[in-house]
């Protein structure tokens, strides 16, 4: 948010004070990265300990809906928290 709220400060400010806005933009976004990339590489060595196995069920229309939700809570839960700083720092 801090990286964000300074190139919205940036964008309103005068000519002089731009550059001490993109530089705390920098750092911000230096340190997000410093923070994010060691979990992805926990989370990339230790995958395995964060399976979840699949529900068995006794109709074949269960198994499906529970593997779309698995898949859905997946996606939006596991690797969003993750793609999206390097999302973010890609962008800037």
């Amino acid at each position: 948010m801090g990286s964000v709220a300074s190139v919205l400060i940036c964008q309103q400010s005068p000519k002089e004070e731009k550059g001490k806005w993109m530089w705390r933009h920098k750092s911000l976004g230096l340190l997000t990265g410093m923070i994010v990339a060691p979990r992805i590489g926990y989370r990339l060595m230790n995958a395995a300990k964060y399976k979840v196995g699949h529900p068995t069920g006794k109709k074949q229309f269960v198994n499906k809906v529970s593997q779309n939700d698995n898949l859905a809570s997946c996606l939006s839960h596991k690797h969003s928290p993750y793609i999206k700083p390097l999302v973010l720092m890609e962008s800037s």
